[in-house]
């Protein structure tokens, strides 16, 4: 049985942690590499997500290690970051794990106009989340990985034109949550006029195709995705930025007609700049389950269309002391077409509100050592007559420390 670490296994890592710091201490320069080590301590109020009045708590230790790169070669930037974390569960080690994510890009231009991203990613993680309120409390894991392509052909004219194509799967280690498995890919472009040096226009397309290979007896569930986007960038002053998107969508499975439709979906941002040290984020979005949700908790297999209102705040309160805030308020319409396995029952839907607040707290003593804490509450409330989603709280407490060789 996995534990959590030894007092000998902590005092190694304090020693192993007072080197680097000596050893970051002694160098001159700033290297392009780093290498680090982490240790978290988390406290969950709600570990498997249950229903209010059922929670069970539970503290977690996560040991790391990250490493990377921030490399410039000519024109091109390479950046790099891998960490890896042993978790530890106190009272349920049948969910020891432990996670990884690396993550890739690369900033590349031509002696021409042309320029653009190239970007990597894989990861893993534990999942906990669930709709139907019965909890996994044995350990599945869900992996993912994605690559990203995207390309400008354009400079100082007001003209530009933007192209790219992305690529991204998912897995589930519990083959009770195969059906889940998506593959996706999409393909995107479209032109950008910049008629001043604050305002630019975008208008283009995408079209992307997924598919859900473990859906049902019958076989995959193949989905098409095609939209229309308008989009502009504002900056309206030195220190308020405007950001908009207006999409025509259409949408169409080859099992699931239930989620066939067409529809409005977009997102609007303001980054506000008050003072040097003070910078505030207010953002509105609404988009279907192949959009990017907000809440960490939220699976988006099973959201049928969700709307997302966020704010959040970062204050540099010292060079050495950040404070960040953050609320997010979503209402959602999901159904229970995974929970019950794709079969031919007729899938039912609900709606629910989640109100997500986060405290966070970071000191730098060094310019290798990083210390804080974070508070996040989440709060599900689901609608009058709900029958899939239900009420559910959590509150997660975490500190952590890391030091780090540049």
């Amino acid at each position: 049985m996995n534990k959590p670490p030894s007092t000998a296994t902590v005092r190694w890592l304090m020693a192993a942690a007072g080197l680097l710091v000596l050893s970051g201490g002694a160098s001159a320069q700033t290297s392009p590499y780093y290498l680090g080590l982490s240790q978290t301590f988390t406290h969950n109020s709600n570990l498997f997500i249950r229903p209010s009045g059922s929670e069970t708590s539970e503290k977690i230790s996560s040991t790391g290690l990250r490493a990377g790169v921030d490399q410039t070669l000519g024109r091109q930037q390479l950046l790099v970051d891998a960490a890896v974390n042993a978790n530890r569960y106190s009272s349920n080690s049948q969910l020891n794990n432990t996670g990884y994510s690396l993550n890739g890009r690369l900033n590349w231009e031509t002696v021409e106009r042309l320029s653009g991203t190239l970007s990597a990613n894989t990861q893993q993680s534990l999942f906990l989340y669930n709709l139907t309120g019965a909890p996994y409390t044995s350990r599945v894991l869900r992996r993912s990985q994605g690559v990203d392509l995207q390309a400008r052909l354009g400079g100082v004219t007001e003209w530009s034109f933007e192209a790219g194509m992305s690529a991204n799967r998912e897995r589930f280690s519990d083959v009770n949550l195969s059906n889940r498995n998506l593959n996706r890919q999409a393909v995107n472009g479209g032109v950008r006029w910049r008629p001043t040096g604050n305002l630019s226009l975008f208008l283009g397309g995408r079209h992307a195709t997924a598919d859900y290979p473990n859906f049902s007896a019958l076989g995959s569930d193949e989905v098409k995705r095609d939209d229309i986007d308008l989009s502009s960038t504002l900056e309206a002053s030195g220190a308020s930025t405007v950001s908009a998107r207006l999409s025509r969508s259409r949408t169409t499975h080859s099992q699931l007609a239930l989620r066939n439709g067409n529809g409005w979906t977009g997102a609007l941002n303001w980054g506000w700049r008050p003072t040097g040290k003070l910078t505030v984020d207010y953002g509105v979005s609404r988009d279907n389950n192949f959009g990017q949700t907000t809440n960490t908790l939220v699976d988006n297999s099973d959201t049928v269309i969700g709307t997302f209102y966020s704010a959040r705040a970062a204050w540099e309160a010292t060079g050495k002391i950040n404070v960040t805030g953050g609320l997010t308020f979503g209402r959602r319409t999901v159904d229970n077409t995974f929970s019950i396995g794709g079969t031919s029952l007729t899938p039912t839907r609900s709606g629910d509100k989640t109100t997500t607040v986060s405290l966070g707290l970071t000191y730098q003593p060094l310019r290798n050592v990083d210390l804080g804490c974070s508070f996040n509450w989440n709060d599900r409330q689901p609608n009058a007559g709900a029958t899939v989603t239900y009420a559910y709280s959590v509150r997660i407490i975490s500190c952590f420390g890391q030091v780090y060789l540049r």
